[in-house]
């Protein structure tokens, strides 16, 4: 069993779970968040609190906080709609930013949901380029810009547009905006059902783990839909879960 977290068939199977499990949602989901966060591999690490005592520069930079043992660092798009997971990565890297995995995110998320129309990040997404990455998508961006910003382009066109909504009408806009708690409420959803650390010690295994819990997750959600929904669509992958 230990073993098989560290096989590339098995992380294939798993991302394949995750397909599976959008599959009721295709053509129904158009909204999706961004967020990431930190599993633990030790009982004493917190990922909230190592967060809050960062320094204002680290975070602004995309700088992951660091911890006596290595984070297993995660980040996902979750549909607005019916909150399921469409995009998963995980790593072990501090020094690879969540938003140097965003293009993989995005590229899962777009192929899993061809009809993909609105974008909804903090501040951490704030950059021209993925907002031009988002608009060669087809992808309108909703993501609260950082506090020096300014309307000009630099190269791409794309940029302006994304924020003209919050200058001619910040309340509607923010109103908007506030559809990205969705990601909150999952990533606190998934860490209550899983309150223990990653217990894998070699770094690809702790990934598959972490992965796993995503999956298992959205199987759970499928269970929540039957019923919040009252739709056939969901009685059909409901087995996988029990």
């Amino acid at each position: 069993m230990e073993r098989s977290y560290g096989d590339p068939a098995i992380e294939r199977a798993l991302y394949a779970l995750l397909e599976i499990a959008n599959r009721p949602v295709q053509g129904l989901e158009t909204g999706f968040t961004a967020d990431g966060t930190g599993a633990p591999v030790t009982v004493g690490q917190h990922y909230r609190s190592a967060r809050a005592r960062q320094e204002g520069k680290e975070r602004e930079a995309g700088l992951l906080p660091q911890g006596e043992r290595p984070w297993v660092y995660n980040v996902g798009t979750v549909g607005l709609r019916y909150g399921l997971i469409a995009g998963w990565v995980s790593w072990t890297d501090r020094r690879v930013g969540e938003v140097s995995e965003f293009p993989e995110l995005a590229r899962q998320t777009k192929e899993l949901h061809p009809e993909w129309s609105r974008f909804y990040g903090d501040g951490s997404y704030s950059a021209r380029w993925v907002v031009g990455l988002l608009d060669r998508m087809g992808v309108q961006a909703w993501i609260l810009p950082r506090r020096n910003v300014t309307l000009k382009s630099l190269g791409e066109p794309a940029w302006p547009r994304s924020l003209l909504g919050l200058v001619r009408d910040p309340q509607g806009w923010l109103a908007e905006y506030h559809q990205r708690s969705r990601s909150e409420a999952t990533w606190w959803s998934l860490e209550a059902r899983n309150p223990g650390k990653i217990r894998k010690r070699i770094a690809s295994r702790r990934e598959t783990e972490a992965l796993l819990r995503a999956v298992v997750r959205n199987l759970r959600r499928l269970c929540y839909l039957r019923w919040l929904e009252r739709d056939p669509r969901f009685t059909t992958l409901t087995s996988l879960a029990n």
